[in-house]
Order: structure tokens, then sequence, then C-alpha cells
């Protein structure tokens, strides 16, 4: 089945995601070279960006997805696995299903502005551990932003910009995980130091901080009688059953996402404003 192969293909990015997509419609002969690769990603993108609304329409009227629906939570969105099941179903290669659903929910999740649970912020060295959190997360239904997972969205576009709109999203909550290389480095410093600390003043847990290796907070940044948990102290799949526990709570509790972007313009005004 598809979902033997959601959790590895999950580490992929959207271009290696859509060559496997490519290489099952068109077919492929003995050996693949890197343009081959390349030809069959851009036929699958051209390919689905003209197919997607119909797979949807496709998708949405099977007894699977109906079944789901009948269990999901308020706003939930549909995981890659319950899609994967439903294109093997529907008689796809469950390899190439389990590549499609991973694009199709990826889409879907940029597409809706409050369609986050998580969203994560760390220092390009600790992307193993963060990369296996979100599939773990991914696993557990989770909707969580993850910057590998633009790569398609701002190709051609400018970074910092694009970053900055995306982290202007909404989430529920904020998962920054603060090691020494993330208080030093210029991209999630001036993304998020600011928008922290307001948000840790705020008295909510808005913020749920996880601390990497022996690193030392400043207290504007992270105050010291805010909990955090420590990456050393759990695996990425136990980190990821704590941000569904809190996420069933602040679900249940009737809290709504914020916005990234508002956060980081208010913190940033504040302190300027200060004497």
């Amino acid at each position: 089945m598809s979902g033997d192969f959601i959790e590895d293909l999950g580490r992929l990015s959207d271009d290696e995601l859509y060559e496997i997509v490519g290489m099952d419609l068109q077919g492929t002969g003995l050996g693949v070279s890197p343009a081959d690769r390349g030809r069959f990603g851009r036929f699958a993108r051209s390919w689905l960006d003209n197919k997607s609304r119909q797979l949807w329409s496709q998708i949405q009227g099977t007894d699977t997805y109906r079944i789901w629906l009948e269990s999901a939570g308020r706003d939930q969105l549909v995981d890659p696995d319950t899609v994967g099941r439903i294109l093997v179903e529907d008689d796809w290669e469950p390899r190439a299903s389990a590549a499609l659903a991973l694009l199709l929910v990826r889409s879907k999740t940029a597409a809706v502005s409050d369609a986050y649970d998580i969203a994560v912020s760390f220092a390009e060295n600790e992307r193993d551990y963060v990369d296996r959190t979100v599939t773990a997360a991914r696993a557990l239904a989770l909707k969580v932003f993850y910057d590998r997972d633009m790569s398609n969205t701002w190709w051609g576009r400018n970074f910092v910009v694009e970053r900055r709109r995306i982290y202007g999203q909404l989430a529920l909550h904020f998962v920054p995980f603060i090691s020494a290389e993330y208080l030093t480095e210029p991209m999630p410093r001036d993304d998020f130091s600011h928008a922290v600390a307001r948000a840790f003043n705020s008295g909510n847990r808005y913020i749920l901080p996880v601390l990497v290796g022996d690193v030392k907070v400043p207290s504007e940044l992270l105050l010291p009688l805010i909990g955090f948990l420590r990456a050393e102290k759990h695996t990425p799949e136990e980190l990821a059953a704590h941000m569904r526990i809190v996420v069933d709570d602040s679900r249940a509790r009737g809290l709504q996402p914020r916005d990234f972007g508002a956060v980081v313009h208010d913190a940033h005004r504040d302190l300027t404003d200060q004497p």
C-alpha cells in the first residue's frame, strides 16, 4: 500500500516527488539519467497543474474519503496516507500514489491560509532532526508548515521575501528548534527572535520551544520560567506525539491560529518604541 512509502517519501522535495510521478506516468527504460529525471518532473508538474482539481473531485467522491470525513476534526485537512490509499484503489502504483498524495496535500495546505497546526523554525544544522519530526507529525495527521515543501512555490522568487510572507500565514503553534546556530544565523534570528519574545510575554502556548544541544538562550528570547523540551531527550516520534497532544488541547479549547506576520510587526514596533 502507498502508506508504506509515505514516511520515506515525505522527506523528499517537491521536485523529487514530481520525478517519481512522472516516471509512473511516462514509464521508464533500463536506465534513468539526470536529464530524464528532469523531463519526468517537468511533465508531471504540467500534468498535475491541469489535473489537480479533477483528482480532488474524484478523491472526495470515494467511500474512503467519506469515512475519513466522518471522523475528521474541525477544519482538518485530509492526510497523505488517506489520499494515497484512495489513489491505490484507483489503480495507481503504490510508490507513485504516495508521491502524488504528498504533492496534492502539500499544495492544498499551502493554499489554505489557516491550514497549519504547527510551523517549524530551525537552523540548517538541525534539518535532519526537524525533517524526521515533521515526518512523524504528519503521520499523526498534523498539518505542518516546513520550508522544504515550498521549493516549487518559491522557485524564481525572492527567497527572503517569500519566507517572510509564508511565515505570515496562520498557524496554531510555532515550534522553534533553538540551537547555538539558531541564535547566530541571520535568517532564523531575523525572522523569529522578536516574535518569540513578544509571544512569550503574552502568556499563552503559541510558541513551543525545543532546545537543541548545550545552548544558552538569552532571556529576551526565552523567558526563564517558560517551559521547553530538549531534543536530546525526545525522539522525533515522541516530540511529534507531544505536538499532537497540545494541538488537540488547543483545538478543544477553541483557540484560533496566530498570524506570524502580525506578531513580528508588533514586536519590532514595540522594541523600536522603547526608550
